[in-house]
């Protein structure tokens, strides 16, 4: 399979209070377009730092981050927000939704940006919402809703362009296990289906045990990694 993301011999150091700490050490890793993959570990362990390099959120102290074989190290902050826009999804544990929009325009916000036209753009996100099981959440702003809806609404927005690339950093939490059971399913489906290619973030054992490869991280370091079938 083509290699979509390739993280490099990479360190992130952080500054805490003057205190330099190091979330993650020597850590390379290769994405193949198609996976469906996990990164599993304790807290700490630098599961969304390395998911924040992957997605472009930040960059490395040392190594570098390579997307369909172009390093990402030269470009601006104008040039790598291109590229998540273009090519990538993402799922926040914090929801990230936009206070003033309702969930129909929040689902929506991403293909506005893409310059996909109103009439399709609104159709898509209807279709998907109601794929979902909240299409009576479509006029509700986020502060209307409780914590799993929003969860849902966030992974609609993150999806509903069909993106080559969804980062997703514990996607189900807040969710019961049958919503949680549904969402996999059809991300997993979507993979399989339309080629997304899928990075998890997770203590969830539904999403560990539905991946199909886990990397396993610890203080830092890429200490297994595990591919089914």
């Amino acid at each position: 399979m083509m290699e979509t993301i390739r993280v490099e011999s990479a360190d992130k150091v952080y500054e805490d209070n003057g205190v330099a700490v190091q979330a993650l050490r020597d850590i390379t890793v290769s994405i193949s377009a198609g996976d469906f993959l996990a990164i599993a570990g304790p807290s700490g362990s630098g599961k969304t730092t390395l998911l924040n390099l992957m997605g472009l959120l930040d960059r490395p102290t040392r190594g570098r981050v390579l997307i369909d074989g172009e390093d990402m190290g030269p470009l601006s902050r104008r040039e790598r927000a291109r590229i998540r826009l273009q090519r990538m999804g993402f799922i926040f544990q914090a929801y990230n939704l936009i206070p003033v929009l309702t969930a129909l325009e929040n689902i929506e916000f991403t293909m506005m940006l893409q310059g996909i036209p109103e009439r399709e753009r609104h159709a898509r996100a209807l279709a998907l919402m109601e794929e979902l099981g909240i299409a009576e959440l479509a006029g509700k702003r986020p502060s209307q809703m409780s914590g799993g809806q929003q969860q849902r609404v966030a992974v609609a927005r993150a999806i509903v362009h069909q993106p080559p690339i969804v980062l997703a950093d514990e996607p189900t939490a807040n969710l019961d296990s049958k919503t949680a059971a549904a969402l996999i399913d059809l991300m997993h489906r979507l993979c399989e289906e339309k080629g997304i290619t899928f990075v998890f973030s997770s203590h969830d054992p539904l999403v560990l045990e539905r991946a199909q490869r886990l990397l396993y991280l610890r203080d830092g370091e890429l200490v297994r990694e595990e591919k089914k079938g």
